[in-house]
């Protein structure tokens, strides 16, 4: 279970929010903040607008404190949030729900990928080699249908547990695992085609 840097689990950390600790918050916030961004930039392609967004995320997760069962687990809680900010932004703007993964990767959201691209270490040939594998993976992505990039996104990329995906996108566990299952075969067959080996993008 992943900690904060004074030790305290999410679910810890909420409780202590809930009873008024304003440190609590900031610690969720520097350790989500990032990643919510990322997650928020593949439905709405603007970083300035994810940003914006995220700020929005983050004060619904401090007016909303109390409505967190003490039971529960953060992270899912977190992007279910995050997720139903992005659909309210789409119906606003009457835009269409969709996950658009046309990334250019910068170095620093390179971990966002390791759990599909192993770490060929620190060398500028393999961080620019790095950059074209992700770009055919966006590539590749965007040929899968909307339910099965999220959870792929969510699943594999944020590292959310097949239950927690679930529960953020609203369906049956068994649905995540079998999307999931197909999603990653149908990857893999689009990557070989584009010419990259099995060990070039998974294990």
């Amino acid at each position: 279970m992943a900690r904060s840097r004074d030790g305290l689990t999410d679910e810890e950390l909420m409780r202590r929010l809930k009873e008024g600790d304003t440190s609590a918050f900031e610690a969720l916030a520097e350790k989500y903040l990032k990643a919510v961004v990322n997650f928020i930039y593949m439905y709405v392609r603007n970083r300035a607008l994810a940003e914006d967004l995220t700020q929005d995320v983050f004060l619904r997760v401090l007016e909303r404190r109390n409505q967190f069962r003490d039971e529960g687990r953060f992270a899912p809680w977190l992007y279910r949030i995050a997720r139903n900010l992005c659909c309210d932004e789409f119906r606003k703007k009457r835009y269409s729900v969709e996950i658009s993964l046309n990334i250019r990767i910068k170095e620093e959201e390179q971990q966002e990928y390791e759990s599909l691209f192993p770490d060929r270490g620190p060398s500028p040939r393999d961080i620019v080699e790095a950059r074209n594998r992700n770009e055919f993976l966006a590539a590749a992505l965007e040929q899968l249908d909307d339910l099965s990039r999220e959870i792929i996104v969510l699943r594999h990329f944020h590292g959310l547990t097949g239950r927690e995906v679930a529960e953020i996108l609203g369906i049956a566990e068994g649905t995540v695992s079998s999307r999931s299952h197909r999603a990653l075969q149908q990857l893999r067959v689009l990557l070989e085609r584009m010419g990259f080996k099995k060990g070039d993008f998974y294990g």
